[in-house]
């Protein structure tokens, strides 16, 4: 008998003897589920009590408890404070007052008005936005020298009353000296037709100028397209606008900031394949490190230099890395390719995704062995969970909406009581036994 079909029988068994053993399974405690209840409805009543509108409802329900009523002026709920400095990172250079600076908000890819502002005297700005909603994310940004400078993005959180982010704005220059490749990335993908690559540059600049090439919006960097090449695309151009590609060459326009990583370019392509095919590629600027990484499909580099790496597990599962000394501008890299590539469906760099149908190749019988014990170790987990359902019982969910006065009502005296330092335990017990009997009647309902 397989595998699988053990976990498989042990999964039935479970689920007979949760229902077998049903009528002796635990009783919902009225009391606990009532504490619950109170708890979630206290814990909601000071969120409230600190977002838009809350105010008013917190202490309108706390009225109900006081010998006065509470009196609320309307006004607009305080948002986030955001403040923050700009930092001029050229040497004997400093920050204009005045410079327009505009903080940017996002939700996800989408972005939510902006809102205007400028530095002052000490470099320093400050913005009240609305107060920010779910998952919404702060970016500041500085236009400069026709440069544009944007801060490191920050979660909004509605429960601060106050956010500090940056920026860095440079003088610019047209002077590449600064320039390094800090580290070249190659991920290579084999097939028996195709070889895919992707190429990853993080260029750093290490002068104090921001490089903005030899003209303003020109090219800060530039890479040749292999022969043949097809499939030629940038891997980090979400405005579309960043590069330029002709059928010789592939361009970026964007600024080189100062620091260790002024920039990022990544691109891919496809090659033809075949076994002991040679990869070149003219080093454009001082290139101080090189990786490879290599999916195990059958394929080995050779290069003058190459040490082998530690493997790492990534979205197309264990990858082989290998490392190179730096090169000099203009020195080529040289990169053979040895061995007969398993055949993968669909492989692509950004995918690199297929290494199981390699594997298939490679391994059928056990593939198939492990697909069964898989499945039964699935089957087995869902046949758990549905024993534990008919064990326990059905929950009593959230709050039935006729019981949310009442839970609202001993939950605001329960916040009273913190801030006044006593509680009328009377009232609030008269109210709990009302609403354990509310749940008996609920829980008898939904059993009937």
């Amino acid at each position: 008998m397989s595998l699988g079909a053990i976990l498989v029988g042990l999964g039935l068994l479970a689920v007979t003897v949760a229902y077998v053993a049903r009528p002796f399974r635990r009783q919902i405690d009225p009391g606990g589920v009532v504490e619950a209840w109170v708890a979630e409805a206290r814990d909601a009543l000071r969120r409230a009590g600190r977002h838009p509108g809350g105010i008013v409802l917190l202490l309108s329900i706390l009225s109900a408890f006081t010998s006065r009523p509470f009196s609320v002026q309307a006004q607009s709920p305080p948002g986030v404070v955001v403040t923050g400095r700009v930092t001029m990172l050229t040497a004997d250079a400093g920050v204009p007052v005045g410079l327009a600076v505009r903080l940017r908000r996002f939700v996800g890819p989408h972005e939510l008005e902006s809102i205007q502002s400028e530095v002052g005297d000490d470099g320093g700005y400050h913005f009240a936005p609305p107060p920010p909603g779910p998952d919404e994310v702060y970016v500041v940004q500085a236009d400069y020298a026709g440069v544009s400078y944007f801060s490191e993005p920050v979660a909004a959180d509605a429960e601060e009353t106050e956010l500090v982010i940056p920026v860095s704005i440079a003088e610019v220059t047209d002077d590449p000296s600064g320039l390094r490749i800090h580290e070249l990335q190659w991920v290579l993908v084999a097939t028996p037709e195709r070889l895919y690559v992707a190429e990853s540059y993080l260029i750093a600049n290490r002068s104090d100028r921001t490089y903005a090439g030899p003209a303003p919006g020109g090219v800060t960097f530039e890479l040749t397209i292999p022969d043949g090449a097809t499939d030629v695309r940038p891997l980090n151009d979400s405005t579309g606008d960043r590069y330029r590609i002709d059928e010789t060459s592939i361009a970026d326009t964007y600024p080189i900031m100062p620091g260790e990583v002024g920039a990022q370019v990544q691109i891919s392509y496809a090659l033809p394949y075949r076994d002991g095919m040679v990869l070149t590629r003219e080093m454009p600027l001082d290139t101080e490190g090189v990786w490879l990484m290599l999916p195990d499909r059958g394929v080995a580099p050779v290069a003058a230099g190459l040490r082998p790496g530690e493997p790492i597990e990534t979205a197309m599962g264990m990858v082989d890395t290998y490392e190179l000394d730096g090169l000099a501008a203009g020195d080529p890299l040289r990169v053979a390719l040895i061995g007969e590539p398993v055949a993968a469906e669909d492989a692509t760099v950004d995918g690199i995704t297929d290494d199981a149908a390699g594997d298939a190749e490679r391994l059928p019988v056990r593939r198939h062995a492990l697909n069964e014990s898989v499945l039964g170790a699935l089957l087995l987990a869902a046949a758990l969970v549905i024993a534990y359902m008919i064990w326990a019982g059905a929950p009593v969910g959230p709050i039935p909406a006729r019981l949310q006065p009442l839970v609202d009502e001993i939950a605001a005296m329960d916040i009273r009581g913190e801030r006044e330092g006593h509680v009328d335990r009377l009232h609030r017990a008269d109210r709990l036994s009302a609403l354990r009997r509310e749940l008996r009647n609920e829980v008898t309902n939904e059993d009937a």
